[in-house]
């Protein structure tokens, strides 16, 4: 494993981790609010001698700085490529949780060709997706007291004291009226496996439908009893058979 730091267009400083030493590369996107560490998951199920696994913190997030933009979809999608780019990466696939799901989609229509698969786990098309009893301000209002949550931020980030900036900034992401253009979508050229749960405290299922039915070349998985933050584990380990649903996927 190696890991390093790198300029984005707009020169923020951003961390990354390379794991594995395949020739097939996977980009490996977290959550909003959280980081590389909790998709660690999804690098231990799978074979690190046949992939090469590329995680990056979104911005604000884990060890990356936040840099002076507002946070929204296509500018983490810019920032990936830009990863890409510094590590001479062509083309890859995206296994992507949440904010790193709608991140993938949006990398596979804006450079079509460079994306050759996205694994999206509960992504979302913006606000409207979301159901109906989510209130982002109690929400918000309850993670700044969450001592624990600032502390483990704190003892990582590069800039331990703005905290409260990234919740400000990721509560005005998710409450943007626009994650993915959904028209947009038409333009995919890659096979998009969308997973979702019939529980999903957050997404809507006629969100993830809607999503699945605009990309020529998708499919479509639901669990029915889980809720949002177990799904990327549960796909990380999800089996049917002697086959390891993941790699088939990624191995196409």
């Amino acid at each position: 494993m190696n890991s390093g730091y790198f300029k984005t267009q707009d020169y923020t400083t951003l961390h990354y981790r390379v794991t594995g030493v395949g020739q097939n590369n996977i980009i490996i996107l977290h959550g909003g609010l959280g980081d590389s560490r909790e998709m660690s998951i999804i690098i231990d199920n799978l074979d690190q001698e046949y992939f090469r696994l590329i995680q990056m913190d979104f911005r604000g997030h884990g060890r990356s700085y936040h840099g002076e933009k507002n946070l929204d979809y296509n500018l983490y999608a810019d920032d990936v490529f830009a990863l890409m780019d510094e590590l001479k990466i062509e083309t890859a696939s995206v296994v992507g949780y949440s904010d790193g799901a709608t991140t993938g989609l949006v990398m596979a229509y804006k450079q079509p060709d460079r994306i050759k698969t996205v694994v999206a786990i509960s992504p979302d098309t913006g606000i409207a997706g979301w159901t109906e009893g989510t209130n982002l301000d109690h929400t918000f209002e309850e993670l700044a007291s969450i001592e624990e949550m600032r502390a483990d931020y704190q003892s990582i980030s590069p800039e331990p004291e703005k905290f409260h900036q990234l919740l400000k900034r990721v509560k005005a992401l998710w409450q943007s009226e626009i994650h993915l253009e959904i028209e947009k979508l038409k333009d995919i050229k890659a096979f998009c496996w969308i997973v979702g749960s019939e529980s999903d405290e957050f997404i809507k299922k006629e969100d993830l439908d809607l999503i699945q039915k605009k990309i020529p070349n998708s499919d479509k998985y639901l669990f029915f009893d889980l809720k949002h933050g177990e799904l990327a584990p549960s796909v990380a380990e999800l089996s049917i058979g002697n086959d390891h649903v993941l790699t088939s996927i990624l191995k196409g």
